[in-house]
């Protein structure tokens, strides 16, 4: 559906005396529906913590992650599958999860849009997600070493307070010391 019209407007300016001028504006607008070219996508690859997905937070669906959208004259729209933008629609298809470590997989979201208007016509996006641990431990309380020395039997003690540390994802948090 396209609709066209023209606004006409003419502009008069006056001095105090009697000098005039005047020029007509003609302003054409096209209203038309969109098309996949409207469209746009969301973000190729999507990066979430784990403790967000495990947490409640944030969920792996297209409204943490994104949907392809259109500008219209009320702003943007997203396409979801329950919600069509004149004759666009969209719909996907989580596929092909690979764990690849403790907390961490990834996945492929398939993207289709279709233009009702136009059969034949679709987008196909793959977008890629990924749920994991991407924030390092944080240390909450620092470790000590005390030592002590008897000369006269040669011998010594050494006493290593770990240290604590927090992880958002983990609640086991694995360290080494070296001492030498």
């Amino acid at each position: 559906l396209n609709v066209s019209g023209i606004i006409t407007r003419t502009f008069v300016v006056s001095d105090a005396g009697t000098k005039t001028d005047k020029d007509t504006a003609h302003i054409q607008l096209i209203f038309r529906n969109p098309n996949l070219y409207d469209v746009r996508l969301p973000h190729y690859t999507v990066n979430l913590e784990c403790d967000e997905v495990a947490g409640g937070i944030t969920s792996t669906a297209p409204s943490s992650t994104g949907y392809p959208f259109v500008a219209t004259l009320t702003g943007f729209v997203d396409l979801t599958p329950s919600n069509a933008v004149c004759n666009l629609a969209a719909s996907y298809e989580d596929v092909a999860r690979v764990e690849t470590c403790a907390n961490t997989y990834k996945f492929r979201r398939e993207w289709t849009v279709y233009d009702w208007c136009r059969p034949g016509t679709t987008i196909i996006y793959n977008q890629l997600i990924k749920v994991g641990d991407w924030t390092a431990p944080v240390l909450k309380t620092a470790g000590t070493l005390t030592q002590t020395q008897n000369p006269a039997a040669c011998d010594g003690k050494v006493t290593l307070k770990a240290p604590v540390y927090t992880d958002n994802c983990s609640a086991t948090v694995t360290y080494v010391a070296h001492l030498y």
